[in-house]
């Protein structure tokens, strides 16, 4: 009778189809993070575009229409619009729904990869008599 022997360890076989397998998986990970990397730069920047609206929202009392300043905007957003939406413009709509009560929207526009963005945001105001 012959004996039969005891493998110890894989095979060569075995540890190059192992090591196949994980630089494929190493290699879809390394495509996939450049992606991530403009996803998570575009969230921010929308981020940042969304607090700058709701700041220009609440900052002015008097409510007119047009461009409007972001110098200054910066200080109440953490890192601010400088390194978010360095290029970035606002404009300010109103138009009266009824006597006495106006729709104030607020719009920001930024460029992203070369895409134009935009965000909206709308509040109504009791307009204020003098």
């Amino acid at each position: 009778m012959v004996g039969r022997r005891r493998s110890r360890g894989f095979s060569v076989m075995e540890s190059t189809i192992a090591l196949a397998v994980i630089s494929m998986l190493a290699g879809a990970t390394f495509v996939s993070e450049p992606s991530a990397l403009r996803f998570v730069g575009n969230a921010y920047r929308e981020t940042v575009a969304q607090r700058a609206a709701s700041a220009l929202l609440e900052r002015d009392d008097v409510v007119t229409p047009g461009e409007i300043d972001l110098t200054g905007l910066g200080e109440g957003l953490g890192e601010g619009l400088g390194e978010g939406l360095a290029d970035a413009s606002a404009e300010r709509t109103v138009h009266e729904r009824e006597p006495g009560l106006l729709e104030v929207t607020v719009t920001v526009r930024w460029q992203d990869a070369n895409t134009p963005r935009s965000i909206s945001l709308t509040t109504l105001r009791a307009e204020e008599t003098r």
